[in-house]
This record gives structure tokens, C-alpha cells and sequence, in this order.
């Protein structure tokens, strides 16, 4: 038995693509390398989530306006709108104020309604769920037990 030709073996050619799939490559100035992880309340979570959604925009990108609009406005800075330093002879200190300024919501934080309802509800005197969970497992201390569980 004769063996065949690789060239026999691998049939046709694939014609090229005259669309090229996939996403285009970005700018390489405008790309961001750090990252920043931030321990923060579970309530400034919920009001940063809100707006976010409420402006159509990540978190992500919110905290990064709200950080460069400091920045600029409070600490002297030269940043663009993502954040890259601006040397004197490009910067102007109009551009420290945004053309697309996000606007004031109207809107009332949700987090603040939650948290009122529950202090209302401590305040006259009814028991949270959780409260009384946490007693009846033996984990809340109550004034009278000194130190016992």
C-alpha cells in the first residue's frame, strides 16, 4: 500500500474572509492597567448601584467620574475624563468641568427609605426578625445575662 501525499490529504483551501470578525482593537492610550478593590458599607453599595443604574452606566465607571471630578475640582488635578494626567501646555482648566455632567436625581435613595422603615419600626419597639432569630439560636446577649449565651 502506497501512502498518499500530504498534499492529496488536505483537500482545499479555505477562502479568506472579506469581513473580519471579533472586536476592533481599542485605543492602547486608553486603557486602564490598575485596579482598585475598596471595602466599603453594604448602604453606600445600594446608593451607588442605584444612580449607576439610574444614569446608565457601571458602578465601575461612576466611582471613576466621582474620583476624577474630585481630583480636578479639589486636589489640583490635570485629569482627562479616564483618568490620564494632562501636561500643562495640553491642560485647561475648563476642561476640569465635564461637558457631560450627569444630572441631579430627583429620585429618593432607596437604601434610605429601607433604613428609616427599620429604624421606625425599632423605635416602636416591635423586634426584627432577625433579633429575635439571633435570641432564640442562643447568639444575642441581653443586658441581664452577663456574659452568658
Amino acid at each position: 500500500m502506497v501512502k498518499r501525499s500530504k498534499k492529496e490529504m488536505e483537500g482545499p483551501k479555505q477562502a479568506l474572509r472579506g469581513v473580519k470578525l471579533g472586536r476592533p482593537y481599542g485605543d492602547p492610550l486608553d486603557v486602564r492597567t490598575k485596579r482598585l478593590a475598596q471595602r466599603i458599607h453594604p448602604h453606600l453599595m445600594s446608593v451607588l448601584d442605584q444612580r449607576s443604574r439610574e444614569y446608565g452606566i457601571t458602578r465601575s465607571q461612576f466611582i471613576e467620574r466621582i474620583l476624577v471630578d474630585y481630583c480636578n475640582a479639589y486636589e489640583g488635578g490635570q485629569l482627562d475624563p479616564i483618568g490620564r494626567w494632562m501636561p500643562r501646555k495640553e491642560w485647561n482648566p475648563r476642561l476640569a468641568r465635564r461637558l457631560d455632567t450627569l444630572p441631579v436625581s430627583e429620585k429618593a435613595l432607596e437604601i434610605g427609605k429601607q433604613v428609616e422603615a427599620e429604624a421606625h419600626a425599632d423605635a416602636a419597639g416591635d423586634k426584627s426578625r432577625r433579633g429575635i432569630d439571633e435570641y432564640d439560636r442562643g447568639n444575642l446577649r441581653l443586658p441581664g445575662n452577663r456574659g452568658k449565651k
